[in-house]
Parts: C-alpha cells; structure tokens; sequence
C-alpha cells in the first residue's frame, strides 16, 4: 500500500510542476506583450517619451484607437498604412494568448477527466485563427499592389481582422466555463474572462466598438492573473483533495 501512496504523491508533484510551468507561461506572455506592445508605441512616437510609464500610457491608448477602429465599421480606413497598423493588431497578442490558453487547457485535462474534451476544442479554433491570419495577411499583401482599395477587398479585411479577434474570444470563454469549478479566487479570474469574451463577442455581432478595448483588456487581466496564481498555487486547479490524501490503510 506505501508504494501506491509514493507512486501518487510523485504524480502529484509531477501534475502540479505542470501547472507551475503553465503558470511561468503565462508570465512570461504577460511581460512578452506588455513589451512589445511598448516598443511599438516607442517606435512610432516622434517626440520619444523617456519614462516607460509615459511610454506604456501611449501603447494602451493607441491600442484603443486601434481596435476601436477595427470593430467600428461606420467609417472604414481606405489608407494602407493605417489598415496594416490597424489590422496587425494583437499580431503578438493573440497567437501569443491562444498559446497560453492551449496549454492551459491541457493542464486542465490532466487535473481534470471531464474536460478532455476542451483541448480538442481550443486546438479547433486555434487552428482556425491561425487560418484566418493568413488569409489577412495574404489579403494586406494584395492590397499592397492595387493602386486604389475596392471596397469588397476593404471590407474582406476588416473582416478577417474581426474574425481573429472573434476566435480568441470564443475560446477564453469556453476556458473560464472550464474554471468555474475552483476555488474562489481563480473563479473571479473565470468570471473576468467569461464575461469580457461574452461582451466582446456580443460587440462584434452589434457591433459597438467602444467596448471591445475593454473587454480585451479584461481578458488580458484574467490571464496574467490566472498565470500567476498557477505559477505559486496549483494545486487551486484541482476540483477534489488527490487520492493519497485521503486513502487509509485497511
């Protein structure tokens, strides 16, 4: 009977160095983007800010512009130069994010039996905004040989911009449905990410572009708090005490 108690403990421990490691994931995404996102905003401002706060006030702001714009289509962009800017965006954020939440889904199958069947989902539409990146990307290299953008080629790609962002929020809600079931302080963390993707993807059927910054900044929150709560806690994925806790000798 020792040697099974041994045996699961070391599973135990295997599992929850698992959910650490998605954990460290997930922080390193957060300062991966948060990174880019300030370089970017440093590169294209002329005046060059010289404190990172000042700099990282901008990246949100133009971040808003910029998917605000994307989700509002009363006035869509004809100038290639903002389309590109404004389509690329979340070109590090969200292949980055679907990452996070593919591996998550994975440690959540092995802490988890009933949610086997989430990874095949999260890996179906991970596969899917991967496709529909590559059809905007093609589609931008079109339209950098058309001497005037048609109107069916402007809104194409407003579209696959759409569609991409639509796709991350589908799976960040079928991934904090899959969370419901924990402790408090990660539910909290799965309210805020069904809650924004819920919005989000109501805003992109209205849609209302106003509130898509916020819902992407909602999930932003939820993951790089689910990641460091993972990252020091894991064993908050597991919804029952393992085995070895609870087993006694007969």
């Amino acid at each position: 009977m020792s040697s099974i108690t041994l045996e699961d403990r070391r599973k135990r421990k295997k599992l929850d160095a698992e959910i650490r490691t998605q954990g460290l994931v997930g922080v390193l995404l957060l300062l991966t983007t948060l990174g880019a996102m300030i370089y970017q905003a440093r590169a294209a401002d002329v005046n060059g800010h010289k404190g990172i706060a000042d700099t990282a006030l901008v990246a949100f702001e133009n971040a808003k512009a910029d998917l605000q714009s994307l989700f509002d289509g009363k006035d869509l962009e004809h100038n290639l130069m903002l389309l590109k800017r404004r389509m690329t965006f979340g070109s590090d954020f969200v292949p980055a994010w679907m990452i996070f939440i593919i591996f998550l889904h994975r440690v959540l199958t092995k802490s988890r039996p009933g949610a086997r069947r989430s990874l095949l989902n999260a890996c179906l539409i991970l596969l899917a905004t991967l496709g529909v990146n590559a059809f905007l990307t093609s589609a931008l290299a079109a339209a950098d040989h058309q001497a005037v953008l048609t109107d069916a080629t402007l809104n194409g790609i407003y579209f696959d911009g759409q569609l991409k962002w639509m796709f991350l929020f589908l799976d960040a809600f079928l991934c904090g449905l899959y969370l419901f079931n924990s402790p408090l302080i990660l539910r909290i963390g799965a309210v805020i990410l069904t809650g924004s993707s819920a919005i989000g993807m109501a805003s992109v059927a209205i849609p209302f572009g106003l509130l898509i910054p916020y819902c992407v900044l909602g999930l932003f929150i939820a993951f790089s708090g689910i990641g460091i709560l993972l990252l020091f806690s894991p064993q908050l994925l597991y919804t029952e005490k393992p085995k070895v806790l609870v087993r006694t000798i007969t």
